[in-house]
């Protein structure tokens, strides 16, 4: 409460020591900075437990709630750690489009996907393809909007009888195409447009 707009906090509860270590990397490429860390020791009857309560950061407060609601939010980024920390899903910086993409951890695997073919098939580094998505996470949402639209079972009703699914495939498409025109680098531009 009273807090800058860019700021929150996570908890994590352990019955084992934990390491600022461990979790620095792992908010850094989801986009937040650890500010400052409150550990508290608890000792009870079933032995000894920990609660560290970790300042986050964002560049802007848009990023917390947007695009849906402050919860929806922190839902997506609280499953997206833990994902990462339960080694789930991997930590680089496309997990970043959890917080500015409104992604979800599963979705940034199909991002990653890309990335990983992109990588075999081109000679820029992961390191550059990753922040062409990363830099551009408008475009990122389109196109796992797009995959859902061409392979989702659950979009359109599983059926392509009537073309629906590729009219809407199409019309994303349009919309991938129109969001390209703001992609400031060429580089970035050609990168997505693999897709």
């Amino acid at each position: 409460s009273g807090a800058d707009a860019r700021e929150r906090r996570l908890k994590l509860y352990r019955r084992d020591a934990l390491s600022l270590t461990d979790v620095l990397p792992v908010c850094a490429d989801m986009g937040v900075e650890v500010t400052d860390e409150r550990p508290y020791e608890l000792s009870g009857t079933a032995g000894t437990a920990w609660i560290y309560d970790f300042g986050l950061w964002a560049n802007t407060g848009e990023v917390w709630v947007e695009p849906g609601s402050e919860d929806e939010v922190a839902a997506l980024f609280e499953e997206a750690f833990a994902a990462v920390w339960t080694r789930v899903a991997e930590s680089d910086t496309l997990n970043s489009l959890v917080l500015t993409a409104g992604l979800t951890w599963r979705q940034v695997v199909i991002i990653r996907t890309f990335v990983r073919y992109l990588r075999q098939t081109t000679s820029f580094s992961l390191d550059y393809l990753e922040e062409a998505f990363v830099d551009n996470p408008g475009v990122s949402s389109l196109i796992v909007e797009l995959f859902a639209a061409r392979f989702d079972p659950d979009v359109g009703g599983g059926s392509d009888d009537d073309g629906a699914r590729d009219d809407s495939a199409e019309a994303i498409v349009e919309r991938i195409e129109t969001a390209l025109d703001d992609v400031s680098s060429l580089d970035q531009d050609r990168i997505i447009r693999f897709v």
